[in-house]
């Protein structure tokens, strides 16, 4: 097995259907997929130095 040198908690889920996410056996997964839901649920929390209310003037 071919290991990079770049460690990460990423899983490669291509070809995988979204709606099969929930029933894999890998506890990895879990925290991928609650990652990439809060990313999508609340895609502002993600922009650093974000605030709408600023006004520039």
């Amino acid at each position: 097995m071919d290991k990079s040198g770049v460690e990460s908690e990423l899983i490669d889920l291509s070809g995988v259907p979204l709606d099969a996410w929930p029933t894999l056996p890998l506890p990895p997964a879990d925290g991928s997929l609650r990652r990439l839901l809060s990313r999508i649920d609340d895609p502002a929390s993600s922009l650093g130095g974000y605030n709408p209310q600023r006004d520039e003037a």
